[in-house]
């Protein structure tokens, strides 16, 4: 069984047909099994964020207070390197959302595909029995090609650590591979090595940096723990004012539980009214 209970809260953050600057957003609240919509709306892109920081305060509302309050945002497989978890609120103290509560992001590709569904679901009956989180490291050395890797992943069951953000195209296609493959914790820096094309970095790269100090931070823990610790240490990052960025700002986590989001139908009210 999952080792805490989340009341979660799901951002759903989709194309509009062919206008390149619109966007489908819902936002609901999961209690006991039941999925509640919270609000649905066709956005321009620059009013998403505002609209949705809103609805996740109705949210709320709908919670079971007895667990944890999860946010997760399912987002199209090019837009998981969004800071979703910078976002905030126009008014008042501005805060990140990262650091009001712990936030994930879902790959939205694959909460559609009903096989990787079921591939991420048998990987957490894994991961449950599992005290700690065993990363596997993509270096900046370079990945093996995306075919192979995704097939050597399918024997991973742990979380997987990246060096670089999906914006080079070598490094797109090993992001890719991750998620194919797949692997339901991933973690990366939006900033990261600035090198490329499988070079070696040597000492003080900041990919390695953040590899090393992801494992001595979370090695410890149970994955499904892992998304109160990365609110943990995005808190730690906001407030730091040392000479450099701390090493987790700008962190990317993709954590991936369909069990605490499953595909049911969405209610209008509420299921406990």
């Amino acid at each position: 069984a999952p080792t805490r209970h989340w009341s979660p809260i799901l951002v759903e953050i989709r194309r509009s047909g062919a206008d390149r600057n619109a966007r489908l957003v819902e936002v609901s609240a999961y209690r006991h099994g039941h999925r509640r919509l919270v609000g649905e709306q066709r956005l321009a892109k620059r009013d998403v964020p505002a609209w949705v920081l809103d609805r996740i305060d109705d949210a709320f509302a709908e919670l079971d207070t007895a667990g944890r309050e999860l946010i997760a945002f399912a987002l199209p497989r090019d837009w998981l390197n969004y800071p979703v978890d910078q976002w905030s609120a126009r008014k008042g103290t501005r805060t990140p959302l990262g650091c009001m509560a712990p936030v994930v992001v879902m790959d939205h590709d694959r909460r559609t595909n009903p096989r990787l569904q079921f591939r991420l679901k048998k990987m957490w009956d894994l991961l449950d029995e599992q005290p700690e989180s065993r990363f596997h490291r993509i270096t900046c050395e370079g990945a093996p090609a995306p075919g192979l890797l995704a097939v050597q992943l399918q024997d991973v069951a742990g979380p997987v650590a990246l060096t670089r953000p999906p914006t080079a195209p070598d490094d797109r296609a090993t992001h890719r591979a991750v998620l194919d493959a797949p692997v339901p914790i991933v973690l990366w820096p939006r900033t990261g090595c600035p090198g490329g094309g499988g070079e070696a970095c040597g000492a003080g790269c900041r990919g390695t940096v953040f590899l090393d100090s992801l494992a001595e931070r979370l090695s410890l823990l149970a994955p499904g723990e892992l998304p109160e610790h990365v609110f943990t240490l995005r808190k730690h990052a906001f407030g730091h004012e040392g000479p450099e960025p701390h090493w987790a700002t700008g962190l990317s986590f993709v954590w991936d539980d369909p069990r605490w989001f499953p595909d049911v139908p969405r209610l209008t009210r509420s299921p406990v009214d």
